[in-house]
This record gives structure tokens, sequence and C-alpha cells, in this order.
């Protein structure tokens, strides 16, 4: 650790403490919309369990709303399209179909209801009906 010169402090070590070193912050799989009027826009859940849709209030509501990102009507998206899975020991994330009726895909394999997606890695190309994302890491 230097002082406001090149030469070290007089009586400090060069390696900071491990009190010192600020903790690493946990980093969670966003989805980045590249098609459609939200492009761009990265959608992400803190939560182990996440599930994709389109929010029905009051009847349904969803952890990840895809209302906004729709190309068109009728939607394509629905209301309980997929789930993103994160395993809390590995950090390991995974996309599960929820027996949607357009399907979902990882990198061009359509996922059959209720099959559990190889681990997403960033980047992997996923599709949810006409919504193409990519993966991107986010900050919790």
């Amino acid at each position: 650790m230097g002082g406001f010169g090149l030469d070290p402090v007089p009586g400090m070590d060069e390696t900071p403490s491990p009190s010192v070193v600020p903790a690493r912050r946990a980093r969670i799989v966003g989805l980045r919309l590249i098609n459609g009027p939200k492009s761009g826009a990265v959608f992400c859940s803190a939560l182990p369990i996440a599930v994709i849709g389109r929010n029905d209030p009051p009847a349904m509501s969803v952890d990840i709303d895809l209302t906004d990102a729709e190309l068109g009507v009728p939607p394509m998206i629905s209301r309980k399209h997929a789930r993103l899975e994160r395993d809390i020991a590995s950090g390991d994330v995974y996309l599960i179909d929820l027996g949607s009726t357009n399907g979902s895909w990882v990198e061009g394999v359509r996922l059959e209801s209720g099959q559990r997606s190889v681990v997403l890695t960033v980047p992997s190309r996923l599709r949810m009906a006409n919504l193409e994302f990519d993966t991107i890491y986010v900050d919790e």
C-alpha cells in the first residue's frame, strides 16, 4: 500500500488485510432482450426461483414481467411461460419451460414442458415464444 508518493507508507504491509478487502458481490444471470419494443432491456431476479411471463392482476403476477416486451397482439408469451432457477450452492442457472403455448429454446434446442435446460452460461442465446434474449452477468 503506497502513500501519496510511490514509496510505501512506513510500517504498512504491501497487501491489505482480509478485513480491508471488500467482499465480492454475487453475480446473477440477466436476460437481455434482443428484439421487440424493449430491445436492450435487461430482466433479472435475485430470487433463487423466478417465474417469467405476463402479469395479469389480480389473478396472476410473475417475477419477471414481459408484458411490455411483446411484439404484437395477441401476446405470444404465456402468463406463466418459464422459470429461471439458480442453484444456491453452485450458482448454476437453468431455464425451465412451464408448459408455455409458444415454447422456450436454449441455444436453438426447444425445451419440453418441465424440462430443465443445460446450465446457462454467459453468453447463451434464449428464445421464449417470439422474444430473443442473450444472457449477461448482473451484479446483485
